[in-house]
This record gives C-alpha cells, sequence and structure tokens, in this order.
C-alpha cells in the first residue's frame, strides 16, 4: 500500500516537472501539457470512486446472494456466487483490455476438493460425514490462509484503477490541448472535451492508460532477462521457492533505474522514450530530473548521520552501532526515532542505494572516490545489497548463506523459516509480533513455528544481548501502529556503555556458547539453550562483584563510562581506541562476570556438573595415563 501510494506521488510531481520542461524547450507536438499533473490527481478521486462504488456492488451482491439461495445451495455458496458475479475490479490479461468494475462472466466457485461424494462413500455415513467434516475444515483453513494473498491482489486492482484514471485524464487534457491548438475545437470547447475523452476515450488512449496502470503497479511485461527468469521457474518449479516474485521485482528495478542517475541508461525504456523524442522524451528527463534530486538529498541527509543504509557488513561492526541505536534502511529524526524507508519502494530503493554510495564514500576518508571504476563498483555493490534485502529476494539469500557456510547453520535455518512461513504465514506472525513484541530466542523448527503463532511466541524464552537485556519491536508508538504500520519505527535509546564501544571502536563479543572449567576444559552448551540462557543472564544482568562496588555487569559498565563510578577516574586516564588500555580494562572485569557465571551454572544444572565431572576424570586418566 505504502509502495503504491509513493508511486502515485511521484508520478504526479514527475507529470508537472515534464509539462514546464515542455513549455521551456517547445517541444514538437505540443509534449506534455500544463493540466496533466492536476488532472492525474483528480483521477487519484476518480479511482477512490470506482473502488467504493465496486466494493458496495460487490457487498450489495454478496448480501443478496446469501438471502436468496437457489434450492439446494448454502447460504454461503450463494453469498460466494453473488460476489463472484462482480468480476474483478480492474483487470489486464497479457495484452487484454478490461474495463474498470465491469468484468462479469466471472467462473462459479468451485467446490471443496475434499468431500465424501468425490470418494464414492454415501455422505450419510459415519465415514462419509468425518470426510466432509475434515474437507470442510482444511477448504475453511486454506480461505484464511489465502486472506493476506486476497488483499494483496485487492490492493494491486485498487491501484491499477487508479493508474488507469491518472493517466487517462492526463492523456484526455494532452489531445484536447493539441486540437485547441492545431483549430479543431476552440478554448471554449476544451473543457467539455476533456471530459468527453475521458468517459468515452479512443482506443488509443484506453490502451494507454491501461499500460500506465500496469506499469506504475510493476505489473507490466517484463525485460527480456526476466522474462527468461520466468520461464526457467516455470520449467524448474522448485525455483520458485527462492524467488517467488520474479516479474515485479524485476520492473521494480527498471522504474528504478530509470530515475537513477548512472543507471538510467540500463533501462531499455528510458532509451527508448529519448529516442522517440516528444513527450516521451520530456517525461524520461522529468524522471531522470527527479531521481536524481531524491538521490543528491539522500547522499546529503546520509553525510548528515539523519539516513542510514544497510550498515556495516562485519558481524561484530554491526552489533555494535545496531546497539548504539542504529537502525538500517531508515531516517532518523531529531529526537532520534528512526523511521524505515525499505517498504517505500522505488523511492525507497533510491534512498537505500544512495545511502550505501554515502556510506563507502565516508569510509574511504581522504581517498574520495573519484568518477569511474571505484565509483561503478560502489553503485554496484550498493544496489546488490539493496537487493539482497528486500522481503522478495530473501529466499534466494538464504540459500546463498546456507551455501555459504559450512557448518549447515544457515542451511538448518532457511529450511526452518521455510516451513515456518508455510504453517504459520505472514498476517499471523504479524499479528504475533503486535501481541508480543519481544524478540524471542528460536532454536529448531519447532520453535521458528511456535514464534510465529499468537500466545505461543509468549513461551520462548527472550532473547538476550551480552549484557543480559532484552530487545523489542515496539515501537512506541503504540499496538495499533505496531500491528498495521507497514513503516517500521523505533525510538531506541542506547545506554551509556553502548555509545562508549562505538566511539572507542572496540567490540565486546557475546558469551561463547561453550564453558571453561578448570582440569574439564571447554564443554559446548550450543544443544543446551536453556544453559546458554541462563549464562548470559547471569553475568550481563543479575550477578554482582564486590570488586564493582556489587554491581552488575550492566550496571557497572554504565557507571564507569558515564563517570559516577569510583574506577571512572583512573578509567578516564586510560588510553583510547580500539586495543588500547581503556579496552583492556573493561574486558578484565568482563572476563570476572563470566567466570563467576560459569561456576553459578554448575550449582544450577546438574546436568552440566556431570558433564565437567566427566570431562575432569578422562582427563585425570589420560594424564595418567602419559
Amino acid at each position: 500500500m505504502m509502495s503504491n501510494s509513493s508511486v502515485v506521488a511521484l508520478r504526479i510531481v514527475e507529470r508537472g516537472m515534464a509539462a514546464r520542461l515542455s513549455r521551456i524547450m517547445d517541444t514538437e507536438g505540443g509534449g506534455v501539457a500544463i493540466g496533466e499533473a492536476s488532472e492525474m490527481a483528480f483521477g487519484v478521486l476518480e479511482g477512490t470512486r470506482d473502488i467504493l462504488k465496486y466494493s458496495w456492488d460487490v457487498g450489495r451482491a454478496t448480501v443478496k446472494g446469501a438471502l436468496n439461495p437457489a434450492p439446494n445451495q448454502s447460504r454461503i455458496a450463494a453469498a460466494n456466487q453473488g460476489r463472484k458475479s462482480k468480476g474483478r475490479l480492474f483487470d489486464v490479461e497479457g495484452a487484454g483490455i478490461s474495463e474498470p468494475h465491469t468484468i462479469t462472466g466471472a467462473a462459479q466457485p468451485k467446490g471443496r476438493a475434499i468431500r465424501s461424494e468425490r470418494f464414492g462413500v454415501r455422505n450419510g455415513s459415519a465415514i462419509g460425514m468425518a470426510v466432509d467434516f475434515a474437507g470442510g475444515t482444511l477448504h475453511g483453513l486454506n480461505k484464511t490462509i489465502d486472506v493476506p494473498t486476497a488483499l494483496l491482489r485487492f490492493e494491486d486492482e485498487m491501484f491499477k484503477s487508479i493508474g488507469y484514471r491518472m493517466e487517462l485524464g492526463a492523456l484526455s487534457v494532452r489531445r484536447a490541448r493539441n486540437e485547441v491548438v492545431s483549430g479543431q475545437i476552440t478554448e471554449a470547447q476544451y473543457k467539455r472535451r476533456v471530459v468527453e475523452l475521458k468517459e468515452s476515450p479512443p482506443n488509443d488512449l484506453r490502451l494507454a492508460a491501461i499500460d500506465s496502470a500496469a506499469y506504475q503497479t510493476f505489473t507490466n511485461k517484463a525485460g527480456q532477462f526476466a522474462q527468461g527468469a520466468m520461464a526457467l521457474a516455470g520449467k524448474f518449479p522448485p525455483l520458485r521457492y527462492a524467488v517467488p516474485f520474479i516479474r515485479t521485482p524485476a520492473n521494480l528495478m527498471t522504474f528504478t533505474f530509470e530515475r537513477m542517475p548512472g543507471l538510467n541508461f540500463l533501462a531499455k525504456r528510458f532509451r527508448d522514450n529519448m529516442a522517440r523524442g516528444g513527450a516521451d522524451r520530456d517525461m524520461a528527463i522529468a524522471q531522470l530530473t527527479l531521481g536524481s534530486m531524491i538521490v543528491g538529498m539522500a547522499v546529503d541527509m546520509a553525510q548528515q548521520g539523519k539516513v542510514f543504509g544497510s550498515g556495516p557488513k562485519d558481524p561484530k561492526e554491526r552489533r555494535v552501532v545496531i546497539n548504539a541505536g542504529f537502525k538500517p534502511y531508515s531516517f532518523r529524526l531529531a529526537d532520534g526515532r528512526h523511521f524505515a524507508y525499505n517498504r517505500l519502494d522505488p523511492t525507497g530503493l533510491l534512498f537505500g542505494i544512495a545511502s550505501e554510495i554515502a556510506q563507502i564514500n565516508m569510509m574511504a576518508g581522504d581517498d574520495q572516490l573519484e568518477v569511474g571504476e571505484e565509483l561503478l563498483a560502489a553503485v554496484t555493490y550498493s544496489v546488490a545489497r539493496n537487493l539482497k534485502d528486500k522481503a522478495f529476494f530473501t529466499g534466494l539469500s538464504g540459500i546463498i548463506k546456507a551455501a555459504d557456510n559450512p557448518n549447515f547453520e544457515e542451511a538448518a535455518k532457511f529450511f526452518n523459516n521455510f516451513i515456518a512461513s508455510n504453517v504459520a504465514p505472514s498476517l499471523l506472525k504479524e499479528v504475533a509480533r503486535a501481541q508480543d513484541p519481544i524478540i524471542r530466542e528460536i532454536n529448531g523448527l519447532a520453535e521458528t513455528i511456535k514464534n510465529r503463532i499468537p500466545g505461543l511466541s509468549q513461551t520462548l524464552r527472550p532473547k538476550l544481548d551480552k549484557l543480559g537485556r532484552t530487545r523489542s519491536y515496539a515501537s512506541g508508538l503504540g499496538i495499533w501502529y505496531d500491528a498495521f504500520s507497514p513503516i517500521y519505527s523505533s525510538n531506541f535509546k542506547p545506554e551509556p556503555y553502548d555509545a562508549e564501544e562505538l566511539s572507542q571502536g572496540f567490540y565486546i563479543s557475546d558469551p561463547r556458547r561453550s564453558l571453561s572449567y578448570e582440569g574439564a576444559g571447554s564443554i559446548s552448551i550450543k544443544d543446551q539453550p536453556e544453559i546458554y540462557h541462563r549464562y548470559v543472564q547471569l553475568q550481563g544482568d543479575e550477578l554482582v562483584l564486590q570488586e564493582t562496588g556489587g554491581m552488575t555487569q550492566r550496571d557497572f559498565l554504565n557507571s564507569l563510562v558515564s563517570g559516577t563510578h569510583p574506577l571512572s577516574a583512573e578509567y578516564a586516564s586510560l588510553s583510547d581506541e580500539k586495543g588500547g588500555t581503556k579496552e583492556v580494562f573493561i574486558r578484565r572485569f568482563v572476563r570476572a562476570y563470566r567466570i563467576s557465571a560459569r561456576q553459578q551454572l554448575l550449582g544450577e544444572f546438574k546436568e552440566l556438573r556431570e558433564e565437567v565431572a566427566i570431562s575432569r576424570a578422562e582427563k585425570t586418566r589420560l594424564r595418567g595415563g602419559q
């Protein structure tokens, strides 16, 4: 919804810029007419009117069907038949044309796939009743799971209808204005002529408006590469699990490239529009101009720390900046609140690419990127990072990660997420997250599924960071915002120690999933998540040490770096930066807390005591044998 809405706004602004460009350049044939942008804005209202009318008609037909079922027809089946008799809001099948909210002849609703008569079982018998019950349950479950898909389908048709009305209005203004200039009609007849063209559009205007509606919703015919990928996926269905969507992402990339300086000539549509000249050329220039303005603004904001890209690639560096309040692909307001922009494509993709380029340039320091191979490499890397993090490429990026991981950890994670997403779809996951915003610790397939189901996610242990703190998805703007807003927001306030790690450039790693004991060596707790959770909890925010004044590690570190602890003066006198004596000082106390936590674990977990005892005995035996 947000993405389509941003495209609507972008297209109106582009059309206004193109009209002024046509006037300045005195484009042959009149170019883009003044008034087209205003008519497009009015087209949004007309398209919305079509949506409301269609919804009202469907609602009436559904109720009428339910109240007047045919003989031997259930009320639910009659309601569905009434709903489907109104067809779809807007339909574009290949190169065919269908008018908004006038498609009829819809197929009759299909019956349940599993029912007693299909298996030759008498429906009144016990077995027949059991088969019918199972079939009805599965049918209802399938309908429930299909709700998100149905909503996306309706949204697509809704914005196609809006896009159609926008373009039809704009082209009607252009046609009428050209007729005035050529003397076919007078200025006094201009407005009436616009209305006539909109109400009874010639076939060329209607076709152009439908093409524009498909282009605006990224459902137009994709390029040759994307078509080849779609054909390959058709021949090898398993590829659909890796890349479930091909046409929409490909068209989104093309739409973005047309507006991205330096990448615009990769888009065939841009080159063709420039070659045709006239209004098409002016629109292409306007699109590139507005895109360049957005990119320039994004680069400037990124350099000021107001816009962020994907962030550091190194896992340790990434944890440091995230603990300090960084949120990938987001805007940061003056009060520190972040709003994600990665759901606002294609504008979000422009911001993301520009932010990545700015980040690479800032990391280069005095060695600024030069125009040429270095800048091209930066742009290519930025595009790749942004696309990798898009929802429609998560399957492919998951497979690549799994292939790169020699311990099969990523492969197991990918498999678990894939199975869980089919058992508990995204709609359930969003409800669960709104109900329980705490980030949970997930181990194995069962817990991956639980984490996506409302009520069950709360049975999982909260995931703790190295200081024993929980993390939350909650935005602080209320449960309704978290449940329904597609734009992620966070107002996380970093603690003093988080900011200190970032400024000093060092990183204290999370506790390892192995425990070292004298005489026993290293004991792995990789497959004992309850022990590891307790270990992190103890060493971070529960155990106290006398040498730190009876404080937990979290309280001690925050007090130390903020200057309120008795040891703060000694700490302040030490050397800064990574590898300096400040880092050594902190690591000494972190190690003490973790040693104390490991001893505490022996008293709490019998199985750990037994494993340590066995390991010590084995090592003693081996030493004795020597």
